[in-house]
């Protein structure tokens, strides 16, 4: 079963896949598609092309985990604090449950578009 995981470290962000706990495929830096298309609709990951692996790197080497999908799309595994800080990098402060109509609120802003 193939998986991808986001990770994340002080420099820029990474995607890889992986069969088991061996690399098969990395996107580093990651691209605002590659961003997309995790969160969004993976497709057959076995179709995705990015680099070789360097030789003898795990996972972990690529920096804190941010989330980790199976090729069928389930969440396997999520670091709410790292996904909220990378999808505000990414996509701005509206990808945010701090941005967007909800901060509006809390700056008093009307909530509703008969209130505006």
């Amino acid at each position: 079963m193939l998986t991808i995981e986001w990770r994340t470290n002080n420099a820029y962000d990474t995607i890889l896949i992986l069969e088991g706990d061996t690399i098969v495929t990395v996107f580093s830096p990651a691209e605002t598609k590659e961003i997309h298309d995790l969160l969004t609709d993976l497709g057959d990951l076995r179709e995705w092309q990015g680099t070789e692996p360097d030789e003898g790197l795990v996972a972990e080497a690529y920096g804190d985990l941010v989330m980790t999908r199976s090729e069928d799309g389930t969440v396997l595994e999520l670091d709410s604090a790292h996904l909220g800080e990378r999808l505000a990098c990414w996509f701005g402060a509206r990808a945010t449950p701090t941005g967007g109509a909800l901060e509006e609120r809390r700056r008093g802003a009307p909530s509703t578009r008969e209130e505006r």
